[in-house]
């Protein structure tokens, strides 16, 4: 990761949404990482569905990865 700046927000483009976007927060505590993951709005950037969170994570790598599989699975889980 390049900078040490910490909230780092992350888009993820969605294949069939023109008009959503996935959106990945990192932070990061004195002890920790941790994330948050919404469907925003592409052009306001607000939020529109809220998916999840996690705390606790030891590394910053890891903390976006698991964001990226948190939103991934809640994607799939809308396809019908």
């Amino acid at each position: 990761m390049q900078k040490n700046e910490f909230p780092k927000e992350f888009y993820l483009e969605l294949t069939n949404n023109d008009n959503l976007l996935a959106r990945v927060v990192l932070n990061k505590s004195n002890k920790d990482y941790h994330y948050e993951v919404d469907i925003v709005f592409k052009e306001s950037r607000k939020i529109f569905y809220h998916i999840g969170r996690e705390y606790g994570l030891d590394d910053e790598r890891d903390a976006l990865d698991q964001a990226v599989i948190k939103a991934s699975r809640y994607l799939n889980s809308l396809k019908i």
